[in-house]
């Protein structure tokens, strides 16, 4: 106890003879500290949070069966979560805000060919983008610019761009339904021309009959795509949203980095409890 006491009494004894050596030795560190970050480019950070709308609900059958709408909620899953993900870290989304937004030039690269620039550029914008999936089923796409104006367009463009791919997605099976019962329609109406023609030629009641048969399948097969086709293009007209913004990204009023003073304070603690151990060190050799 008493040896604890002895070198406690030294430390505090060195402390207040060499207080001045410390206290320089801060101050350099914060001046010095201070003159780095003032240099470092400044870099504003924007956001989007956006959560997943359900898949199911784009089904036609949603729009002509209420039973159907209220089985089921407009958020969709973690799986849903996945696919947004996957797209917007697609390279072609990648390059969509690249030529979009001229990140070729706002990076300064210096390549023999346009090609080449973009794709350093792409691997830059891969870096400087982060999509990352929170709790409740959430996506927050964020990024760092030296521009906050550049910062909220980018990451905007990036949920727009998926959300512009997904309801494609949607819009391109049901137009190809769309075309595929044209398609049949047309085959069923030259089916009934042809039928109706043969038809004046048949003397038989029983094979009038037989024809006449067909023809009213026809007209009902014929009936029946055009309503299915109505029905495929009024959900074209009504796709359901493919996901929710939360938070739009909006321009930073301040820097986001590097954080001056929170930078500061840490210097002095660090340069505080290093110079103590300098000194001390010193002392004892």
């Amino acid at each position: 106890m008493q040896t604890t006491d002895f070198n406690l009494t030294d430390i505090i004894a060195v402390l207040q003879k060499r207080w001045k050596s410390i206290a320089v030795f801060v101050i350099v560190s914060m001046v010095t500290a201070a003159a780095i970050l003032f240099f470092i480019p400044k870099k504003y950070q924007s956001a989007v949070i956006i959560v997943p709308g359900n898949p199911v609900l784009a089904d036609k059958s949603r729009l002509f069966n209420q039973n159907i709408q209220g089985l089921y909620g407009v958020l969709g899953n973690g799986d849903d979560v996945e696919t947004i993900s996957g797209i917007i870290t697609l390279d072609t989304t990648y390059y969509q805000l690249i030529d979009t937004f001229k990140l070729v030039d706002y990076y300064a690269i210096r390549s023999e060919t346009f090609a080449e620039k973009r794709k350093v550029a792409l691997k830059r914008l891969q870096k400087d983008l982060e999509v990352v999936k929170q709790e409740d089923r959430q996506l927050k796409i964020s990024i760092f610019t030296k521009e906050p104006g550049l910062s909220a367009a980018i990451v905007n463009k990036a949920v727009a761009i998926a959300e512009q791919q997904l309801q494609s997605i949607w819009k391109q099976n049901y137009q190809q339904n769309i075309t595929n019962l044209k398609v049949a329609s047309s085959q069923l109406a030259k089916q009934y021309r042809e039928l109706t023609d043969s038809a004046i030629h048949i003397n038989s009641v029983a094979d009038r009959e037989i024809a006449e048969q067909k023809k009213k399948q026809l007209l009902d097969h014929l009936a029946e795509n055009g309503k299915v086709e109505q029905e495929l293009e009024m959900a074209v007209n009504g796709l359901p949203p493919v996901l929710y913004v939360l938070g739009k990204g909006f321009p930073s009023v301040s820097a986001d980095k590097p954080k001056f003073l929170s930078s500061l304070i840490i210097v002095f603690f660090t340069s505080f409890v290093f110079g103590v151990f300098l000194v001390l060190l010193n002392e004892r050799t």
